[in-house]
């Protein structure tokens, strides 16, 4: 392989990682955009209002929209049931319209009783635990972007670039004369081993020296 050059192929590889380092430093070097610090202020408001509405529970507004549904299911259901009611004497009773009227209106007004349940009841721990965590990785994103970029990532996407150029360079220039001859001592090193564990292999068969039985 050392012996081996380079082909185009190697070539161009090693010319488009040094490319992408150079663009990954540039991206580094600029921070972020406007938009990407907008949309992280976004997520953070949006969280941290997530996170209030638990802790306030349903609005006036709400509450009254959700009662008013309630009535509404309940009346249908008291009109239905008076409907029904007039036919219940009835041997199909249970085929006609006014009985699918009123199964309808009664999983309408379980519906909505369900729903009034669900907002009026206080947020669990753990969904506030939830949403408190949003709040914080939201946090956490919009600090990384307006603090970034930092001399660190600097210095990693600098030596990248680094190492990328020593890599093309490489392949470009081939393999030295001290390579080519290390990679001889190592091959010669591992025949040697080879004809070492060649010998032992023999040593340990056990032959007889005459044919029998034992």
């Amino acid at each position: 392989d050392l012996q081996t050059p380079a082909t185009d192929a190697d070539i161009a590889q090693a010319q488009a990682a040094l490319l992408e380092a150079q663009e990954n430093l540039a991206e580094v070097q600029a921070g972020p955009s406007a938009a990407e610090i907008a949309a992280a202020q976004s997520s953070l408001a949006a969280a941290a209002a997530s996170y209030n509405e638990l802790q306030a529970g349903p609005s006036e507004a709400e509450l009254t929209q959700l009662s008013a549904d309630m009535k509404k299911a309940e009346i249908a259901v008291a009109a239905a049931q008076s409907a029904y009611d007039q036919i219940a004497w009835q041997s199909s009773a249970g085929m006609t319209s006014q009985a699918s009227d009123l199964q309808d209106a009664t999983i309408d007004y379980e519906a909505a009783q369900a729903a009034y349940t669900e907002a009026t009841a206080p947020a669990s721990n753990s969904e506030l635990q939830n949403a408190a965590s949003s709040v914080q990785s939201a946090q956490a994103t919009l600090n990384d972007l307006l603090n970034s970029p930092t001399a660190a990532e600097v210095a990693s996407a600098q030596a990248a670039v680094a190492d990328a150029e020593a890599s093309l360079a490489d392949v470009q220039a081939g393999a030295t004369a001290a390579d080519v001859q290390s990679a001889e001592i190592t091959l010669q090193e591992a025949l040697i081993a080879l004809e070492s564990a060649q010998r032992d292999l023999e040593a340990a068969t056990v032959t007889a020296p005459i044919s029998g039985y034992v």
